[in-house]
């Protein structure tokens, strides 16, 4: 991806939420995943696939913090698998937590819905936050996607064409497979 001035990357940020987001701005938002998202499908390792994806949110959206999480489903456990402006990376993507974990780092996982993880929270949140050793509040977005556990990615994920029963393209079905984390202040 190209780099983006600390301008852009503060005008997209700070108008991200907005209703009164300029078209400019928000043509610009629309760039910048398009852009990743192409990236990603030529990418063939995950580990390119996941730098691509932190690069896009943090250079091109802007976002100072952000990690990614796979679930590891031989250890039962969501496992950091890169993260890009914490305090300690190499520490982060260390991190793994139990699945059968009741914390909203874990929930949104099992419910498919992202979550605000507050610094005001409960001690399950404020203990996440201490480990990524983040000092803002953390947006929690799932993952969906299918993969097979060999590469990382399954080939062919989605359906070409047509199938026999039904009359318009549909993708194939998707599961939850980690979560991606996101620095940046609720308020």
């Amino acid at each position: 991806m190209e780099n983006r001035t600390t301008e852009t990357a503060s005008l997209t940020y700070s108008t991200a939420a907005s209703d009164d987001v300029p078209a400019e701005a928000r043509l610009r938002q629309y760039e910048v995943i398009i852009e990743m998202t192409t990236q990603i499908f030529t990418a063939q390792r995950l580990t390119d696939r996941l730098l691509l994806a932190l690069e896009a949110l943090t250079t091109g959206l802007g976002f100072q913090r952000a990690a990614i999480a796979l679930i590891d489903d031989r250890r039962s456990a969501l496992r950091m698998r890169a993260a890009t402006g914490f305090e300690d990376d190499e520490a982060v993507e260390a991190l793994e937590i139990p699945l059968d974990s009741s914390g909203l780092q874990i929930s949104i996982i099992h419910e498919g819905r992202p979550a605000w993880i507050r610094r005001d929270a409960d001690d399950a949140s404020r203990a996440f936050l201490k480990q990524l050793g983040c000092p803002t509040d953390v947006l929690a977005l799932p993952l969906f996607g299918s993969y097979e556990p060999a590469d990382g990615f399954e080939r062919g994920a989605v359906a070409r064409g047509p199938r026999h029963t039904q009359k318009y393209w549909s993708p194939e079905p998707a599961a939850c497979i980690g979560a991606l984390y996101v620095g940046a202040d609720k308020d």
